[in-house]
């Protein structure tokens, strides 16, 4: 088969179905893609892509079963020459850093055009590296800011990892321990932990506090404003 009529094979990793359904319509009119699979979790993410062995995975971060970082981690080290683009609406430093660590080669905001998305999946399928313009800014920012600077809480909140941003969400959304250890798929006492390590980072009392923080800075988009959201014993 030549270069030519062969086509990049591309697995969806997307758990709200008209985001997916949208995103698999995106590289439908472009002959050299074909969309071989699509998973809605990190389970399914990790099990069709080893079996399906595509060129490029289209990989949400944030799933509400398991975490598309965690998919990347696992399939660079299982399918080195699988590329990963993700896909995010959020462009949080947290997911940027995860990113450069995992050594995953794209990064796509949800809102990106076509021509945007078709072109990361040629550049990343050429084992070249395709950042929006705002995510190579904020890759920029985050190599030339240091830890040093901004207030405590600003620093705090930098200090988060994605696994604590995924916590804060659940948090935020009104969750206790044992509802956050079931929804993230750890033990009781590893979510406790998490939450723990969240409020000694941000310098925080409770629960509401840490959400009203990270939403502050940006790092959490939330409507909650519940005052149940204290600290559990």
């Amino acid at each position: 088969m030549t270069e030519q009529c062969s086509r990049v094979r591309v697995l969806l990793v997307e758990d709200h179905d008209l985001v997916r359904e949208g995103t698999r319509r995106l590289p439908q009119d472009e002959p050299q893609l074909e969309v071989v699979g699509e998973a809605r979790d990190q389970d399914e993410a990790i099990e069709l892509a080893q079996a399906l062995r595509p060129a490029i995975v289209l990989l949400d971060i944030r799933l509400k079963v398991g975490s598309g970082i965690e998919v990347a981690r696992i399939l660079r080290k299982s399918l080195p020459q699988t590329g990963i683009i993700l896909l995010s609406a959020y462009d949080y430093e947290q997911y940027v850093l995860a990113m450069i660590h995992v050594g995953v080669k794209g990064y796509l905001l949800k809102d990106c055009s076509r021509e945007e998305l078709i072109r990361a999946i040629h550049m990343v399928y050429q084992g070249k590296v395709f950042l929006q313009p705002e995510i190579t800014k904020k890759a920029i920012d985050l190599f030339l800011v240091s830890d040093n600077t901004g207030s405590d809480e600003e620093r705090g909140v930098r200090r988060l990892t994605v696994r604590e941003l995924q916590v804060l969400d659940l948090i935020s959304q009104g969750l206790r321990n044992a509802d956050i250890a079931e929804t993230l798929r750890v033990s009781r006492r590893t979510a406790e932990a998490h939450v723990a390590h969240i409020l000694e980072k941000l310098g925080v009392k409770t629960r509401t506090e840490a959400v009203y923080v990270a939403t502050k800075y940006g790092v959490l988009q939330t409507d909650s404003s519940s005052d149940d959201l204290t600290p559990e014993k």
